[in-house]
């Protein structure tokens, strides 16, 4: 008889048969390699005058940044744009300043985030498109002022 112990196989031993790997969606990643020039709608909009406001607004955008990345491009797709990081779509055509860096057609879909108090209700807007392989939000501009585009 042999001295081996019954009913256990060493890992390494352990082979499954047929078993595909598990495919989980990737966190959404930040690119501002488009943001707009216009100095009301970069991060120029942080420096200069009402400092105290500015930097509520910069810490409830990195706030933002840290909730949204923490998310997958189906688990903001399923919320409105009233809930955490839920978002409306325009139309790049309704949006009144232009990116930096790419051509976007009139139809291409423009994402638009609300941030700052409440979060989901907030003050600020975050403006921006999907990139279609990769679940990339690339930033175009903010509108702290209501004019980026028609409300």
């Amino acid at each position: 008889m042999s001295n081996k112990k019954r009913g256990k196989i060493p890992f390494s031993q352990v082979q499954a048969k047929n078993r595909q790997p598990i495919k989980t969606e990737k966190t959404i990643s930040i690119s501002l390699c488009y943001l707009s020039k216009n100095k009301n709608r970069n991060f120029n909009f942080f420096s200069d005058k009402n400092l105290r406001q500015k930097e509520k607004a910069l810490t409830d955008f990195f706030d933002f940044v840290k909730r949204l990345t923490g998310k997958t491009r189906l688990e903001i797709l399923s919320k409105n744009k009233s809930s955490d990081c839920g978002f409306e779509n325009l139309n790049f055509q309704s949006i009144k300043f232009k990116p930096d860096g790419v051509e976007l057609s009139k139809d291409t879909n423009i994402s638009v985030f609300r941030f700052g108090d409440n979060n989901s209700g907030g003050n600020y807007r975050v403006l921006g498109f999907f990139s279609e392989d990769n679940p990339i939000f690339n930033i175009i501009g903010f509108d702290f002022d209501y004019s980026a585009y028609e409300h």
